[in-house]
């Protein structure tokens, strides 16, 4: 087959895929609906003795840690990831959630467990890791 005959039935393919999507109708994703959690892990204390105004004892991200949205039965519903800066962001429907953070290599524990209800919007939750610094 030519090159110009495959790139002619790729664009057909996507074509097709893209009118599929869109006369699918039913309830919006939650990518359509924006709605969602987001947040950022960090750890802390950074320093055994913290001044204010001391910016270099401020908490640090947390990257690479691993956060898990549980639903109101307790069944894992989504996890993601957080970035270099500590971020994370995961697209849910509405619904009651409980948003954790598994155990982190060379921090204490889990950040404690938080319940949300997450709307149209995107709530923020932010986790709380521990150094063990004291």
């Amino acid at each position: 087959m030519s090159r110009n005959r495959l790139t002619g039935m790729r664009r057909l393919l996507v074509v097709i895929a893209l009118s599929a999507i869109a006369c699918s109708g039913g309830s919006p994703s939650p990518v359509d609906s924006g709605s969602g959690i987001a947040g950022t892990a960090l750890a802390g204390p950074v320093c055994p003795v913290e001044r204010p105004g001391d910016s270099a004892c401020d908490p640090r991200p947390v990257a690479g840690a691993l956060v898990i949205v549980r639903g109101a039965d307790g069944s894992e519903v989504a996890t993601a990831r957080t970035a270099d800066d500590g971020s994370y962001e995961i697209l849910i429907p509405p619904g009651r959630y409980t948003v954790e953070g598994a155990p982190v290599e060379g921090l204490m524990g889990n950040p404690t467990a938080v319940e949300v209800e997450v709307g149209d919007g995107v709530e923020t939750v932010n986790l709380q890791y521990d150094t063990g610094i004291r």
